[in-house]
């Protein structure tokens, strides 16, 4: 016997053909034998006589179907606290010469690095993301030009940007208020050192166009609190979602008068495919939990168990 956890236990024909893959070949032939190889005298009662065959191939399908056990979905959701805390970091100098703006920069860097050092906290970190070198105009001189105020050649300044990750480790080891003021520290001493916090400011017409068109720039999050593994969390969680499940199916099964056996089969929706029932809009399980508030972080598995029903 076969017992899914479905809300609609009786399935309309029409489906059969995604639950049997078999459904189609055996309906086609028999539509073709009513269609051409059957004699005469039944083509006239076509509708009545396909009807019938069609609910001979349904009884078939659904008999073999309930050899199967009870499929039931189970999910569960865990929480945790973020281990890490990251905030993006952008140095930038910028001069009419090349020269000009390498010593502008390098002083900047120099100046923001030492501040953060100063702060003398053993869990903080700073990751270097490399360092890019572009062309960059007044921004006041660009708009002048466009809206066709001024004939003055348009004159290219050098600019060299550096990005940087903050990384303050042992956040859980903090308490929830002492970690946000450890947080607002850091941002007030790096803006106060020369970093730009979050998404760089565009500096000129092309690089706001350019925002503009990435998805209009800083989305106002200027730090990530992540849980960098999230193996043991997603463990707890698969126990928990099966669990779920055999309750479900242990229903099921008073309810049908049968008794539960043993685990065939476990599907993990959250870390291949799509959970069932669930729209198409579940995400994949990434190894990286991440969010922008500071509160826990959810982790939630979904999956699919099929158990035996005992004889």
């Amino acid at each position: 016997m076969m017992i899914e956890d479905n809300a609609k236990a009786q399935r309309p024909a029409a489906n059969l053909q995604r639950s049997h893959p078999h459904f189609d070949v055996r309906c086609s032939r028999l539509i073709s034998f009513v269609n051409g190889a059957a004699p005469r005298v039944l083509r006239g009662r076509r509708l009545p006589l396909i009807t019938a065959l069609l609910l001979l191939v349904s009884a078939i399908a659904t008999a073999r179907a309930d050899d199967g056990g009870i499929a039931v979905s189970g999910t569960a959701t865990v929480k945790a606290r973020p281990t890490e805390v990251e905030i993006v970091g952008v140095i930038t100098g910028e001069g009419e010469l090349a020269n000009d703006a390498s010593v502008k920069f390098h002083d900047s860097r120099k100046k923001a690095l030492a501040a953060l050092e100063n702060l003398k906290n053993p869990d903080l970190s700073v990751e270097s993301e490399g360092s890019d070198v572009e062309d960059s105009v007044d921004p006041q001189q660009q708009m002048r030009l466009m809206q066709g105020q001024t004939n003055e050649q348009v004159k290219a300044h050098t600019q060299i940007t550096e990005r940087f990750k903050i990384k303050l480790k042992n956040a859980d080891k903090l308490e929830q208020d002492k970690l946000l003021e450890t947080v607002l520290k850091l941002i007030d001493t790096s803006r106060d050192a020369g970093l730009t916090i979050g998404t760089s400011q565009p500096t000129n017409y092309y690089q706001w166009q350019m925002q503009m068109q990435n998805g209009g720039g800083n989305n106002g999050a200027l730090v990530q609190y992540k849980i960098p593994d999230t193996t043991d969390l997603q463990t707890e969680a698969c126990r928990q979602a099966i669990a779920d499940a055999r309750a479900k199916a242990q229903r099921i099964a008073d309810l049908s008068g049968v008794k539960l056996g043993r685990v065939l089969s476990v599907k993990d929706y959250s870390a291949t495919d799509t959970a069932p029932n669930s729209g198409g809009n579940d995400h994949a399980v990434d190894k990286e939990a991440v969010s922008s508030s500071i509160g826990d972080i959810p982790l939630t598995v979904h999956v699919q168990v099929l158990f035996e029903i005992e004889k």
